[in-house]
C-alpha cells in the first residue's frame, strides 16, 4: 500500500506511518471496487472525492462515521483504468490517497 497524506487543522507536521495505521484501501490496484476502512475516527460525515489524475472530479460519496471503525465499498465499475486520487475529508482531517484500477485482477 502506498504512503497517503493525512493533513490535520493545528498540526505542524505529517507523520505518515501513523496514517498507514489508520487509513486501508484494499485491494489497490483494483478492477471493479475497492472497501476503505478508516479506524480512529470521530463520528460524523464523511466525503469521499474520487479524482482524476488530472485533478477533476469523477465521483462523490457521502456516509455517517457512527464508531470508531468506518468501512465503505467504493465501487469503480464504471470508470476507465488509470489512476485515480481519493480524498476522504471530515470536520478534523484529510486523507488523500492514490487509488490504481486495472483492467482484472
Amino acid at each position: 500500500m502506498g504512503h497517503g497524506y493525512l493533513i490535520t487543522a493545528g498540526t505542524p507536521s505529517l507523520n505518515l506511518m501513523e496514517i498507514s495505521k489508520h487509513l486501508r484501501i484494499y485491494p489497490n490496484p483494483c478492477s471493479s471496487g475497492c472497501r476503505i476502512e478508516i479506524t480512529n475516527i470521530e463520528p460524523g460525515l464523511l466525503r469521499l472525492t474520487l479524482y482524476k489524475s488530472a485533478g477533476y472530479p469523477l465521483k462523490q460519496v457521502e456516509q455517517i462515521a457512527a464508531g470508531n471503525t468506518t468501512t465503505i465499498d467504493l465501487d469503480l465499475a464504471s470508470l476507465p483504468e488509470g489512476m485515480y486520487i481519493l480524498t476522504i475529508l471530515n470536520d478534523q482531517k484529510i486523507w488523500k490517497e492514490c487509488l490504481i484500477k486495472i483492467s482484472s485482477l
